[in-house]
């Protein structure tokens, strides 16, 4: 039959301590399944003109203006 343990509030912390370390262990050294190599995504060629108005600047100034 299995008895009951009459353990101190000590060896109550100590048995408790025991088993975390040896939960911690085990968890610690289990091999994970999670990967976390993700594939690169493939360069993207951005195509800029630099033909732009000669008053764009404006444009930008004069809407900033007048949305704030």
């Amino acid at each position: 039959m299995i008895t009951e343990l009459n353990l101190s509030p000590a060896g109550q912390t100590v048995a408790i301590l025991v088993l975390l370390g040896l939960l911690w262990l085990v968890l610690k050294h289990r091999p994970t399944r999670i990967s976390l190599d993700e594939p690169k995504p493939e360069p993207v060629e951005e195509s800029t003109t630099m033909d732009l108005n000669p008053d764009y600047g404006r444009y930008v100034w004069l809407a900033g203006r007048y949305y704030n």
